[in-house]
């Protein structure tokens, strides 16, 4: 795996080699809805809401997963991101940080046990237990 941007300023890895292998590529898991297996969860610990569950990678940057929108249930969706732009996303620090430092918005859930996308409450909300 090549280097993440701010790679250093976290704790660990976003991606890991072991992570990358377990996720499946894109397009794999499609028309499994509700079957769906989410291996990685992102999220902003600035935001209740801001999360993003993924299920396929292409092995170098592209995901594709639910993202859990941080505006509202309504903007939740399918949907690709690349790890660069997880990676590289920063935000001016909430208090009690002094005005001017940023912080990384994005994390890796680093005791996230692999679920189906039935076993997710937003997921399920949005889209009941069976898709059509």
């Amino acid at each position: 795996m090549s280097r993440e941007p701010n790679e250093g300023r976290r704790r660990h890895k976003l991606m890991t080699a072991e992570l990358a292998k377990a996720l499946p590529a894109i397009g794999s898991q499609d028309g499994k809805g509700p079957e769906t297996l989410f291996r990685v969860k992102f999220f902003s610990p600035y935001s209740a809401r801001h999360t993003f569950f993924v299920s396929e990678f292409d092995g170098k940057d592209e995901l594709f997963g639910f993202c859990v929108s941080p505006l509202e249930p309504s903007y939740d969706e399918w949907c690709y991101d690349s790890l660069e732009n997880l990676a590289s996303v920063t935000l001016q620090a909430p208090p009690p940080f002094p005005s001017g430092v940023h912080v990384l918005a994005i994390e890796r859930d680093c005791h996230w046990m692999p679920k189906y996308a039935k076993d997710i409450p937003e997921w399920v909300a949005k889209f009941g237990t069976v898709v059509s």
